[in-house]
């Protein structure tokens, strides 16, 4: 087998080892790192292998205002060590762009695959939802909990690749064959199921908010309008018509229901006020709960929620403050920014394929980054892997097109 050829393999394995089981994912991070390493051997140098971003400064930057955060702030029993070793998805994400520059990925061939694969680990929550029981999570039947043992994780992790998929079948599909366009779509028809099944109404609104937003960039004025009012029907005869879809919609808009999530938004805004330069430190907002809690102005009883903000821009405030707070949307909107003037760029110049994936992968962007408003989804490993997995995949594209010189680079 070719370096390319086992490349691509565990490239198209690493969104399902996501969304199925940490140590798969580490397994599939680790055999690409292997083919990096490999690549470095047969070259008998380390040079020119891992290239340079161009946000460097912000990863240095984010680093820098969590350590000035443990050494100001943070207790003394603050893991700082554990924290730090988290960043290791920054290293991982250099070793993905290697990983895509060293590969032809073949839209159509690549997309089977994922489909394939994507289709066989979701049939199992679905089924196990179904039928009964859950043999790996033991899990009640009332949410879709998935491989990773979570409603949420699940739907955060899925909903990626959700539209990541359904953007490039919507390219491909006339021509697919027709066992295909078949497995394709019920692989999407599954998947955008047992998203649902989660009943996690953050991600209902961040696929909805994302396709209407990537449908502006397609679709004329009055096509749009339509797609509007269609959705709008479709919403409203879900509401009246599905009772679980009704009662979690109910159960979003009722102020005693969300009183947890609100007393923890307005407890890490507090942090954030203490503590505004730097944060509280790094995870300590979910660790130093309870000592909140104690605290003359809330009283909370023993065994209330402990958490994190539900909202990862706060929690990022909260946790690494405002320096820390600037530094981590200038990495986020950098990979966003990217993305889309790369995809004008490929649009205007009428290269299909570049098209496709960098259109599928700003989908995927702007999905995520609504979803945070509801989560901190970048915190969790399995969730953000498959977010990075979109940014070396458009450094990539990036890096291989200033090569060649087949577009102006914006």
């Amino acid at each position: 087998m070719s370096l390319e050829s086992f490349l691509l393999f565990f490239l198209g394995l690493y969104p399902g080892a996501a969304v199925t089981s940490q140590s798969i994912l580490d397994a599939t991070m680790f055999l690409i790192s292997f083919g990096w390493i490999y690549s470095m051997i047969k070259k008998k140098t380390h040079k020119n292998t891992l290239h340079k971003i161009g946000i460097e400064w912000a990863f240095l930057g984010y680093l820098g205002a969590i350590a000035i955060g443990f050494i100001v702030n943070a207790s003394p029993e603050a893991p700082w060590a554990v924290m730090f070793l988290k960043f290791s998805w920054i290293l991982n994400l250099y070793i993905l762009i290697f990983a895509f520059e060293n590969v032809t990925v073949n839209i159509e061939k690549w997309f089977k695959f994922l489909c394939v694969l994507i289709l066989l680990i979701t049939i199992y929550p679905l089924a196990t939802f179904k039928f009964d029981p859950d043999l790996i999570n033991n899990a009640e039947a009332s949410r879709l909990y998935g491989f990773v043992n979570s409603p949420t994780y699940h739907a955060h992790g899925n909903a990626m690749i959700f539209v990541f998929l359904f953007s490039i079948l919507f390219f491909t599909f006339k021509k697919l064959a027709a066992p295909w366009k078949i497995l394709s779509s019920v692989t999407i028809i599954l998947l955008g199921a047992s998203i649902y099944l989660t009943y996690t109404r953050g991600i209902w609104l961040s696929i909805f908010f994302s396709s209407i937003i990537m449908a502006s960039l397609l679709l004329p004025k009055k096509k749009l309008l339509v797609l509007g009012l269609v959705s709008c029907v479709v919403i409203a005869g879900m509401y009246f018509g599905v009772g679980h879809f009704r009662d979690r919609v109910d159960h979003a808009i009722k102020p005693s229901a969300n009183h947890e999530r609100v007393n923890l938004f307005k407890l890490n805004v507090q942090m954030w006020q203490q503590y505004p330069l730097f944060g509280i430190g790094y995870g300590e907002n979910m660790r130093r709960n309870r000592e909140y809690w104690d605290h003359p102005e809330w009283k909370m009883p023993p065994g209330y929620l402990t958490s994190h903000a539900h909202n990862q821009y706060l929690n990022v405030l909260s946790t690494t403050g405002l320096f820390g707070f600037v530094f981590f949307i200038s990495f986020c909107f950098y990979f966003l920014l990217t993305n889309f003037r790369l995809m004008r760029a490929a649009q205007k110049n009428k290269s299909s394929a570049d098209f496709i994936l960098l259109f599928s992968c700003l989908w995927l962007q702007i999905e995520f980054l609504i979803a945070e408003l509801t989560d901190v989804s970048f915190e969790y490993a399995k969730i953000r892997a498959v977010y990075i997995f979109s940014w070396a995949l458009v450094i990539a594209i990036r890096n291989r097109q200033k090569k060649s010189k087949l577009v102006k680079i914006p």
